[in-house]
């Protein structure tokens, strides 16, 4: 038993493991083509390339490792049928059970140390990867927010600006409303403010409260307590956001922009599920049908590929249709999950039939 596990797991693991590299050297060389005019306008020597392509990895990281793991299950169980050692391994007794158990716990295994993975090195490569892109190719667009609207249900404060820039850490022409019981207890507006060290510094504006009037150089509101990452257009993306940063920013938005909420909460059920995409196409791989014995590889590549077309695309669709507030987010999570599982129950069923 334990060295059928040990056969099954490394023989998934190694196939997996040259196919994430050759996976990633193509998405390594897109997206050098796709930048090729910059690349060569600027003259980049070939380490500055290859550090700023293997960065570039850090978005497409979790679906190649997933396509890769899809490929390797579908090509382990089509060389065990090809080959007939499935055949011979019932025949000594063993039990479908003793292929597929070693194979689930791998997925799990692996989802659960891929969302650990996500929330912590996966996040900074991101991250990293940003500041490579603005530093070499001055793609800004995502250091700055735009039209930023917050709220806070504990210290009651409303928060308005029409920009925020990440370099120069300002807050422009900040409208910040203190509420009450449903009132509008105070009102501060000033020509920016200044985040340092945790705490936002209000510079040249006036405080209204109680009725009166008070004229500010520089002032602090001891319990605006907005956390900077809140403010960052780049970063108002749940998978550059921080876990705890996400969960804030939802319940601060939910109150002010019900649109921009039901987007940010795709975007975050998202990021929490996209691990288990290794999960859920393993799954897929195990279940589909396993007849044909002629060119294993060919029927690998594209059972693989039909599978990936239909998950990826039906995630791809769902995913405009949850942004665009037609369907709510669990759904656009758990329907091409539900599809693909489906359309591959179909194929297999079919396959058994002919």
């Amino acid at each position: 038993m334990r060295i059928i596990w040990r056969y099954s797991i490394f023989s998934i693991l190694k196939v997996a493991a040259i196919t994430l590299l050759i996976f990633s050297l193509l998405v390594m060389a897109v997206e050098t083509f796709m930048r090729m005019d910059s690349i060569i306008n600027a003259g980049y020597s070939f380490l500055t390339l290859f550090y700023s392509s293997f960065f570039s990895l850090s978005d497409y990281f979790i679906m190649l490792l997933s396509l890769a793991l899809l490929f390797s299950t579908t090509y382990f169980y089509s060389t065990l049928s090809a080959n007939n050692e499935r055949l011979a391994l019932y025949s000594s007794g063993y039990s479908k059970k003793c292929l597929t158990l070693p194979v689930i716990m791998l997925a799990i295994l692996i989802s659960i140390f891929l969302s650990f993975l996500n929330e912590t090195v996966i996040l900074n490569w991101k991250s990293e990867a940003r500041k490579i892109n603005e530093s070499l190719f001055g793609l800004e667009g995502t250091s700055s927010a735009n039209t930023i609207t917050l709220f806070d249900e504990k210290t009651g404060y409303i928060v308005y600006s029409p920009r925020y820039s990440e370099s120069t850490k300002h807050l422009y022409s900040p409208i910040i409303i203190k509420t009450e019981e449903n009132r509008i207890s105070e009102r501060v507006e000033a020509d920016y403010a200044l985040y340092e060290n945790g705490t936002w510094i209000f510079i040249d504006g006036s405080r209204v409260r109680n009725e009166e009037i008070f004229e500010f150089e520089e002032t602090i509101l001891p319990d605006f307590s907005f956390s900077e990452d809140l403010f960052l257009e780049g970063r108002i993306d749940a998978s550059l956001m921080s876990f705890s940063s996400s969960i804030d920013y939802l319940k601060r938005v939910k109150a002010v922009n019900e649109s921009q909420y039901n987007r940010f909460l795709y975007e975050f059920l998202h990021r929490i599920a996209e691990p288990f995409t290794v999960f859920i196409l393993m799954m897929i791989a195990i279940l589909m049908n396993y007849s044909y014995k002629k060119n294993v590889l060919l029927f690998s590549l594209f059972e693989s590929i039909v599978i990936a077309l239909v998950y990826f695309v039906s995630d791809m669709v769902f995913s405009i249709l949850a942004s665009e507030e037609i369907v709510n987010a669990a759904l656009a999570i758990t329907f091409p999950s539900l599809a693909t599982i489906i359309i591959a129950l179909v194929i297999s069923e079919a396959g058994r039939k002919l």
